[in-house]
């Protein structure tokens, strides 16, 4: 394991390397946060903001490469996870929820606070092209009790999870395979992913909003948005969580303005064919 001192100055150069050489995902963030903030940014504060971006993801990419090295022991006095504890007093004796997060902050991280208090979390992700790749983050998070799948057949196996009483947590601000629909966020209609409402619709559980965030230098910090719960007939019926879901983007909006220098989002939100305007 590195000195800390060392691997935050390793960190410090990739991203300074990577806001130099990485122009056009500058431009694509800096067009995204023009739509969270409604263009009240000026083209300067645009630029300040998303090179504070491009070198806090290089920070959770150390944190990601650090895990194996990490235990929740070692790591709980440095995580403020007052709105985790008071989400799950409001939740009771329900042990199963549905995670769902934007891609804001190292939430790489919350997968090993989970585990150390005691919870089994459960994940999809995409596969990478190269498959040792896909195999080394797989281990990754094995190594901090996160069982991950691939998001391609991932549903049946969550599904599983909650239904035997586990914790599943994924990212769902962006939409992957055919199973999508359009909703308002920021003013634009972008496509989201309808799997998470499907699941909980389905098994009964709760999703809780949340984001795990870097709070200072050395400190990370869970933030809760909301309990969001399925229709109470279970019902799978789109129309019919659609409520669900609109609450779930209002919690993330509030995310992305409270922890914008977090948003690592560099896809473009705002679709170039204007198809964002209607479904």
């Amino acid at each position: 394991m590195l000195p800390w001192k060392v691997a935050a100055a390793i960190t410090w150069t990739i991203g300074q390397l990577s806001c130099l050489f990485m122009q056009r995902t500058r431009r694509v963030v800096e067009a995204n946060l023009d739509i969270v903030y409604g263009g009240s940014l000026s083209k300067k504060e645009l630029r300040k903001k998303s090179r504070r971006i491009i070198m806090n993801f290089s920070r959770a990419i150390m944190v990601f490469l650090e895990l194996p090295n990490l235990t929740w022991e070692g790591l709980r006095e440095n995580v403020d996870m007052s709105e985790f504890d008071a989400a799950m007093a409001e939740l009771g004796t329900q042990r199963s929820f549905l995670l769902a997060s934007p891609h804001v902050g190292p939430y790489e991280l919350g997968g090993l606070c989970l585990s150390g208090l005691g919870y089994k979390p459960h994940t999809a992700a995409l596969d990478h092209p190269n498959e040792k790749v896909t195999r080394f983050f797989d281990e990754r998070r094995r190594g901090v009790g996160v069982t991950s799948y691939p998001m391609r057949k991932s549903y049946t196996a969550l599904k599983r999870a909650l239904a035997g009483g586990d914790v599943v947590a994924i990212l769902v601000d962006r939409a992957y395979g055919a199973t999508a629909r359009r909703f308002d966020y920021f003013g634009t209609r972008p496509l989201f992913p309808l799997g998470h409402l499907y699941l909980s619709a389905s098994t009964g559980v709760p999703i809780v909003t949340v984001a795990f965030v870097f709070d200072g230098k050395d400190r990370y910090k869970w933030v809760h948005g909301g309990i969001h719960y399925p229709p109470a007939e279970g019902t799978e019926d789109l129309d019919k969580l659609e409520a669900v879901q609109r609450a779930i983007l209002g919690d993330f909006e509030k995310f992305l303005r409270d922890y914008s220098d977090q948003w690592f989002q560099f896809l473009p939100l705002l679709e170039p064919d204007g198809e964002n305007d209607g479904d």
